[in-house]
Formats: C-alpha cells, sequence, structure tokens
C-alpha cells in the first residue's frame, strides 16, 4: 500500500445507515432554518440575517471608496455601500495644470457617469480626485503664486463643470513623510479653501502620523475637512523583510494599523471631526 493511502472495507448495511443519518440531519437543518426564516425567504450566505436586527452603521462612518480609472467598466455598480467615491486621479503638472492622459479622460465616460449617477441617486458623494507623486514637482508647484492659482481654477472648474461634491489631494511626498506637515503645503490647503474648494481630504502615509507631532497633525487637520491615512504598502515587492500589506497589529517596533490608530487616540486627533 502506496504512503497515504487508507483502505477501507466495506460494512454491511453502512451505506443504509449513512443516508438515513443524512436525510434526519437535512429534515433537522430544514425545520431549524424554517424556524428561524418565519416563513420569509432567507440569505443562504448568512442564514440568521432574516431574523436578525442589522445594526446600522454610526451616522460618524464613512465608507469612502477610490476608483482607479483603470478599473472604471470592471467593478459592479455601486450605491449606497459607499458615501463617497474617489475618481482616482486627475494628475497635476508642476506649473498646475491638470493632466488630461487617456486614463484622466475617463472622467467623462459613459462607464463613471453612470456609475457617478448610482451613487448621487443613493445619497452619496462623488469626489474629485487629484495626485502629484513628485517631490520637486510638488515644491514648484506650491512655491508658485501663480501655478497655485491655476490650480485652484482649474480644478473649480471641473468640480463645477461635473458636478462633483469635492476634491480629494493625493500629493505624496516619496523622501519624506512629513513633508505636509509643513506651513508651505499648510498655505497650499488655505488657497484651496480660498478658491472655493468643497469637502477637502488630503490622503496621508501611515508614516506622516507616526513621524508627526501633534501640533502640526492638529494644524492639518484644521485645514481639510478629512484625512485618509493611507495604510497600506507596510511591506512592498521591494521591502527586504516579507511581511503582510496592511497588518492589523505587530510585535514592538514595527509598524502597524494599531500603532497608528493608537497614535490618533493619545494625540486626540480623533475629536478633531
Amino acid at each position: 500500500m502506496a504512503d497515504g493511502e487508507v483502505r477501507t472495507g466495506k460494512v454491511p448495511g453502512l451505506k443504509k445507515h449513512i443516508l438515513l443519518w443524512v436525510g434526519t440531519a437535512l429534515l433537522i437543518v430544514g425545520i431549524v432554518l424554517t424556524v428561524l426564516s418565519k416563513g420569509k425567504p432567507l440569505d443562504l450566505l448568512n442564514p440568521l440575517s432574516s431574523s436578525q436586527k442589522v445594526t446600522k452603521v454610526p451616522e460618524a462612518m464613512r465608507v469612502v471608496g477610490f476608483l482607479p480609472t483603470w478599473m472604471i467598466g470592471k467593478t459592479k455598480t455601486y450605491g449606497s455601500e459607499i458615501d463617497q467615491l474617489v475618481f482616482s486621479s486627475v494628475g497635476v503638472s508642476e506649473d498646475g495644470s491638470l493632466i488630461w492622459d487617456v486614463q484622466a479622460k475617463k472622467l467623462n465616460s459613459d462607464d463613471y457617469i453612470n456609475l457617478k449617477n448610482n451613487i448621487t441617486a443613493a445619497g452619496g458623494k462623488n469626489i474629485l480626485g487629484i495626485e502629484l507623486f513628485d517631490d520637486k514637482g510638488i515644491d514648484t508647484l506650491i512655491a508658485s503664486d501663480s501655478a497655485k492659482q491655476n490650480l485652484y481654477n482649474e480644478v473649480k472648474d471641473v468640480v463645477e463643470a461635473g458636478n462633483f461634491d469635492g476634491v480629494n489631494v493625493d500629493f505624496e511626498y516619496m523622501g519624506n513623510p512629513t513633508r505636509i506637515l509643513d506651513d508651505d503645503f499648510m498655505s497650499f490647503l488655505d488657497g484651496a479653501k480660498v478658491a472655493g474648494w468643497k469637502d477637502v481630504s488630503v490622503d496621508i502615509f501611515a508614516n506622516t502620523i507616526v513621524k508627526g507631532n501633534k501640533d502640526s497633525l492638529d494644524s492639518l487637520l484644521s485645514k481639510v475637512d478629512s484625512a485618509i491615512i493611507m495604510a497600506y504598502d507596510f511591506h512592498r515587492p521591494s521591502s527586504t523583510i516579507a511581511g503582510p500589506v496592511a497588518p492589523i497589529g505587530a510585535e514592538a517596533g514595527v509598524r502597524s494599523i494599531s500603532e497608528i490608530t493608537q497614535k490618533i487616540v493619545d494625540f486626540g486627533l480623533e475629536k478633531q471631526r
């Protein structure tokens, strides 16, 4: 007999007994489900859902979804599951001009407009996302009054023309996660509000929270309507040590989402909004 192979012999009457046991078990399950459902259709993925009271999510909690341009037309049609859907994203040049490449032009595609209308009909908000991932480019932009004004105007025009409900700013400093806590970046966000941008959110790295100080983070939150922590990419293909992309917890000295959450609580930042 080969390793791992198990041989069984026939037991008289065993097949009949097994069928009887299975039939009895199915009958019991059927009775239980009938009682639980009280005659109503059951959700087969969650048989208790018909009898249990669904707990309402607190109003203070929001579900924000980011829709990458390359996924437009490939996702399900979302509605009430999402409070805010971010079009992610339109690129920004260092002179403050929006970059209308093939991906950004999907802003006017039928697939996106249909999804956008569905979010609106469900009572959600559609957010225009803008992005710039080059340190020098961000510095050049926020140091130039004319470049900033150009961006303020172009974004406002797109928001108004497309009936967007807000703007998500995803300007990522690759070299220094706390750079967006400096005064010139704060001034850029102030200017956005003065220019008429509404419901402004800013994306920040996990390390911005870990390495930032309370006063600077307080100041950042005072400039925007909300901050979205990018709690992922803790480990990447380029990392020297393998590990989870978004670890809930970790041993002391290792970054994790729990560590960030605790830092927010310790700073009292959760009380800002």
